[in-house]
């Protein structure tokens, strides 16, 4: 996902500065980017009970070990800044967007903002910043010295 992201800019500034892939070719490019970074955030946010996801590790970790509850749950919260990216996947991608199907269906705002914040978030649920014990060093390192 953050590498779709870092290839999405990457091409905007070549787009800035070479004039090319402007018009349909942009278009094309920027809907696949919105697509795949939409549905890449719903499906790690989701927390549905079938569905293998961010939030349901948190989730079964809070049930499964108390030790861990206020965390899971801390973290939990932090995937919250999903929630309206995956309800614009519900309405728009994942489903028809027929506006008399769904009459009180939010328009269609998806900001660069929200994509940075979700990202951010799932980032910082998923990064693990405890330091490893020296234990769990491989055999071959651990006899090492250093040269």
């Amino acid at each position: 996902m953050l590498v779709q992201d870092a290839y999405f800019k990457l091409m905007g500034y070549a787009r800035q500065l070479t004039g090319e892939f402007n018009g349909a070719v942009a278009g094309l490019i920027y809907a696949g980017y919105i697509t795949s970074q939409t549905v890449a955030i719903r499906r790690l946010c989701d927390n549905r009970r079938d569905v293998i996801s961010l939030r349901r590790v948190l989730e079964e970790a809070r049930k499964t070990n108390p030790t861990v509850d206020a965390k899971a749950g801390y973290l939990s919260q932090k995937l919250d800044a999903c929630r309206s990216i995956g309800d614009l996947v519900d309405n728009y991608i994942g489903h028809t967007g027929n506006p008399q199907r769904r009459p009180n269906m939010p328009a269609w705002r998806l900001q660069e903002q929200q994509l940075t914040d979700a990202q951010k978030a799932i980032c910082e649920v998923s990064h693990d910043p405890r330091p490893r014990p020296a234990a769990r060093l491989c055999r071959s390192d651990a006899g090492r010295s250093k040269r």
